[in-house]
């Protein structure tokens, strides 16, 4: 990525659709691949965080059902938005989606949250390299969760529970106490109605910037 982001920095390249190029997808399922193979001959487990392509999902599913303990986390900002922004003729817009951003067998669904405004992500006008990498998610990761799979029908409400909650209670040991209603589990109780409906808006969430990649890439949940 650092090779690359130094190749296209020389062919005149600044702006925000770099961070795309420098990465290409092959090279995020190679790694993923490669993580994989080495975590299977030590024997131990693998959480690979921010799956951003189907290519490295592929990678995940193939190894899980090849025995692979492997588990895999998507974030909301792949889920609800997608790399096209990076081409926006607005450079605020492009540089607002700036974050290392998916379908698969993915185990559970995160957010990278980390918002920076408009003036911040300006640090990088003429060379990508340094434009902060982050978007926000963590608001709004239940409803693009929802609305990009369960009112698509990619997913039954089961498994938007199991994504969101019960998945990663598992996975990092602290199921049945998390993760589950029942008995002697906490209290951590989500009440969600299924037919509510909001507009996501910079001009009315509760994140401390000055810009929503939702309000843009999907904005109607």
């Amino acid at each position: 990525m650092a090779l690359n982001s130094t190749k296209l920095l020389a062919q005149g390249i600044t702006g925000p659709e770099g961070h795309e190029m420098s990465r290409p997808e092959e090279v995020e399922a190679e790694a993923t691949n490669r993580a994989c193979v080495l975590s299977n001959q030590v024997g131990c487990p693998l959480y690979v965080v921010h799956v951003m392509s189907k290519s490295a999902a592929d990678v995940l599913s193939e190894k899980r059902r090849a025995g692979y303990v492997v588990f895999g986390e998507t974030i909301a900002a792949s889920l609800g938005a997608s790399g096209s922004h990076y081409r926006h003729t607005c450079w605020r817009h492009a540089a607002a989606f700036f974050c290392c951003a998916c379908s698969g067998d993915l185990q559970t669904t995160g957010t990278d949250n980390c918002t920076f405004s408009g003036s911040q992500k300006a640090l990088g006008k003429d060379d990508f390299t340094k434009i902060p990498y982050g978007v926000n998610g963590v608001e709004d990761r239940m409803s693009i969760v929802w609305e990009k799979g369960v009112a698509q029908g990619k997913m039954d409400p089961c498994r938007f529970v199991a994504v969101t909650s019960t998945s990663a209670a598992k996975i990092f040991n602290i199921y049945p106490k998390k993760g589950r209603i029942a008995v002697g589990s906490d209290a951590d109780v989500v009440v969600w109605n299924p037919h509510a409906t909001r507009v996501i808006s910079a001009k009315t969430h509760h994140q401390a910037v000055d810009f929503n990649i939702f309000e843009v890439g999907s904005s109607s949940l």
